[in-house]
C-alpha cells in the first residue's frame, strides 16, 4: 500500500491534481481511492475564524480518513491535504508562539505520521487566483503566509522526501503517475 499526499496552500489544484493522479493509477490498473480534505466538513470556523478546536479536529479527521482507506486495502491512497496542513494553517495564523499545550503536542504527532507517506506533493501559489467558493478565505495574505509556511516546513523537515511544484507547472496538463517508483510527469 503506498500513500500520497498532496499539500499546499489553498487554491492551487491540489484537488484537481489528486482526481489525475487517481486516474492514471486506475488507468494502470491499480486500486486508488482519493481521501478528500476534511476543511470543507469542519463543524469550526476556518480560515480567519480558525481556532486550536478548528485546528485539532481537521488534522484528526484527516487522519481517520486515511487510517480507514488504509483499513480498506486500497493499493494506493492519494490525500488530498495532510494531517500537518490544519496546524501549518494554524501556525500561519497565530503564529509558532501562540500555540497551546494540545496544539504543539498534536504538530508533533502529525509530524511523526507524515514521514508514513510514500510521497508528499506541495503545490505553491505561483499565479492562481482565488475561486470565490464562500468556505475558503479570498484574503491573498492569508494564502501568502500559508503558502509560506508549508514551503519552509516541508523543506526543513522533508527535505529529501517531497516534490514542490508551482501551481501553473501543472494546470491543464496531463498528469502520469508511475505506480511502482511514484515518479510524476506532466504533458
Amino acid at each position: 500500500m503506498k500513500t500520497i499526499a498532496v499539500v499546499g496552500t489553498h487554491c492551487t489544484g491540489k484537488t484537481t491534481l489528486c482526481y489525475k493522479l487517481c486516474a492514471s493509477l486506475r488507468m494502470h490498473g491499480k486500486n486508488a481511492i482519493l481521501v478528500n480534505e476534511s476543511a470543507r466538513m469542519c463543524p469550526f470556523p476556518i480560515n480567519e475564524g480558525q481556532t486550536a478546536g478548528t485546528t485539532e479536529w481537521i488534522a484528526l479527521q484527516q487522519r481517520l480518513n486515511v487510517l480507514n482507506a488504509q483499513a480498506a486495502g486500497y493499493e494506493f491512497i492519494i490525500c488530498d491535504r495532510s494531517p500537518m496542513d490544519s496546524c501549518l494553517y494554524h501556525m500561519a495564523r497565530f503564529g509558532s508562539t501562540q500555540d497551546c499545550y494540545t496544539i504543539d503536542l498534536l504538530k508533533r504527532y502529525m509530524r511523526g505520521v507524515m514521514y508514513s507517506y510514500d510521497k508528499i506533493i506541495l503545490l505553491s501559489r505561483g499565479k492562481t487566483d482565488i475561486v470565490a467558493d464562500g468556505r475558503r478565505s479570498e484574503e491573498n495574505d492569508i494564502r501568502d503566509a500559508v503558502d509560506k509556511i508549508f514551503l519552509e516546513y516541508f523543506f526543513w523537515h522533508f527535505k529529501d522526501d517531497f516534490i514542490h511544484y508551482r501551481a501553473e507547472d501543472l494546470f491543464k496538463k496531463r498528469v502520469d503517475i508511475d505506480p511502482e517508483t511514484l515518479r510524476i510527469t506532466c504533458k
